[in-house]
């Protein structure tokens, strides 16, 4: 199904984050290799990572209320996964050297099976209650604020912030990290076909 080019360009920065948080998954790791991950995921959190979630809270959640309650799972999830994930990222950015390999293994995973839902529920669920043309209009309020993770950091003003709770780890979430990491640190190739999701 093709996506609507508004939310692609959120498409494109889930890809992004997923290849950010690739060195938290795999094991074995060296102490050196796990505190350079740990440092690069964190700064894309800070930087990027959590301005995206501030852009879904605070502009596309809000056009959904009308249409559904507040108390509708697609709110609660959202806005619960968004909470882990910012205590996630504060207990991994305090965590002791023998407690950092499962706590980033872990927001690795919660991180993994948050984007699958945005990309399998959230986002169609936008277009088909707000519609293309209402998702054209927010186009200007999102687009300043919609960042490219592959751009450096600091020409983003970061903001620190964290979550909390639980993670779930997705029977395919290795497959699509997997997937995400053969060109970590290279630019994100483009998508096999212009407005198609490339989340299974």
């Amino acid at each position: 199904m093709e996506r609507c080019p508004v939310l692609w360009s959120l498409s494109e920065e889930h890809d992004r984050f997923l290849r950010a948080a690739h060195g938290l998954w795999l094991p074995p790791w060296g102490r050196s290799s796990l505190d350079a991950s740990i440092a690069r995921y964190l700064k894309v959190w800070r930087a990027h990572i959590l301005a995206h979630c501030r852009l879904e809270e605070e502009i596309l959640l809000p056009e959904l209320t009308p249409a559904i309650s507040e108390a509708d799972a697609l709110v609660v999830f959202t806005t619960g996964d968004h909470l882990i994930l910012r205590r996630l990222a504060r207990d991994l950015a305090g965590c002791s050297p023998e407690g950092c390999q499962p706590l980033a293994c872990r927001l690795a995973q919660k991180l993994d099976a948050h984007i699958r839902f945005e990309e399998r529920t959230l986002f169609p669920a936008l277009e088909a209650t707000l519609g293309r043309t209402r998702l054209r209009e927010l186009a200007d309020e999102l687009s300043p604020r919609v960042s490219d993770p592959a751009s450096p950091p600091s020409q983003q003003g970061p903001r620190n912030d964290a979550g909390a709770g639980p993670s779930r780890a997705p029977r395919q979430g290795r497959a699509l990290t997997a997937r995400a990491s053969s060109s970590i640190g290279s630019e994100p190739a483009p998508p096999d076909a212009v407005g198609k999701s490339r989340f299974p």
